[in-house]
């Protein structure tokens, strides 16, 4: 498993480190295995910023001097991405269609197609903040969470807005996820909100979960079979099961360190806290600390 995002700092000059988590089974253990890649293509100035599969296994990887597109062998950075680094990409997102799109700190978006970048100008106009998240829903809609303007939505006609007006509760949205069974959800410091466009009405609704309160903070949201994974700041991790409505801790924030992202799959649960990377196998009831040679508060 890949985690989605990573950044570097200065100090890791011609390397930009991924976590490869690989396991081997045997009667009762797990061996975790963290690898390098070396790229070659960046200098000790890049600021790494963000990384994308898309649908065929290929590496997009966002800096601060362009974009690169890495098969696991060669290196080639994308046509003008230069200019999509100098704004700070924030997220990317593959679409139905095979186009990436890349959100920036500034609240510009960019695409790419045919290993070329351009940048995306709807005649409504673009955000002015920063761009927390991207997702493409099931109907190819591209939806765009922001800190402090919002949630936007493009059906690939218009560029509709989410606002207070609509029903949100705040417009400093800290993630978003899509799921089967509630939509669009989003997450800010007021809890979480479920959001549905459709034939242009917009529709916000508030999402109740038994063992938050309403206006808990919810800092970062996983989706994965049926269930949410949410990463509430006092608690911990909760997992809520959608379809019985039913939820449990999954790791206590209290006395141990702050958790500060979440990844699952079928077969692991990954962990990212302050110091550590945890990792939890399907066969196993606890977390295991890997070990590395990086700084985890730089990623």
């Amino acid at each position: 498993m890949w985690k989605e995002q990573l950044k570097s700092n200065t100090r890791n000059i011609f390397i930009l480190q991924f976590c490869l988590i690989l396991s081997l089974m045997g009667q009762s253990e797990i061996k975790a295995i963290i690898t390098k890649h070396n790229l070659q293509s960046f200098t000790a100035r890049a600021n790494f910023q963000s990384l994308l599969f898309d649908h065929n296994g290929l590496m997009y990887i966002a800096s601060s001097e362009g974009i690169i597109l890495y098969n696991g062998i060669t290196e080639q950075f994308i046509n003008n991405s230069d200019n999509a680094g100098l704004h700070g990409v924030s997220s990317m997102v593959e679409d139905k269609k095979g186009i990436i799109w890349i959100a920036c700190e500034d609240g510009q978006i960019f695409r790419i197609y045919n290993k070329e970048l351009n940048i995306w100008s709807p005649p409504e106009g673009l955000p002015k903040r920063k761009i927390s998240k991207l997702l493409v829903d099931d109907k190819n809609q591209l939806w765009i969470a922001t800190k402090g303007e919002g949630v936007y939505v493009f059906n690939q006609t218009y560029l509709y807005h989410f606002g207070l007006d609509d029903g949100l509760i705040h417009l400093d949205i800290n993630d978003m996820i899509h799921s089967k069974e509630k939509g669009i959800i989003v997450s800010s410091d007021q809890g979480i909100q479920a959001l549905d466009f459709k034939n242009g009405l917009k529709r916000v609704s508030h999402v109740k979960i038994s063992c938050l309160d309403s206006k808990d903070i919810v800092q970062d949201l996983e989706y994965f079979n049926d269930r949410l994974y949410l990463n509430n700041l006092s608690k911990g991790i909760i997992e809520w099961n959608l379809t019985t409505d039913s939820c449990s801790l999954i790791r206590n924030n209290k006395d141990v360190e702050l958790t500060m992202s979440i990844s699952i799959s079928n077969d692991y649960q990954v962990l990212m806290t302050e110091k550590n990377i945890y990792i939890k196998s399907e066969e196993s009831d606890q977390f295991i600390s890997l070990k590395s040679d990086f700084d985890i508060s730089e990623i």
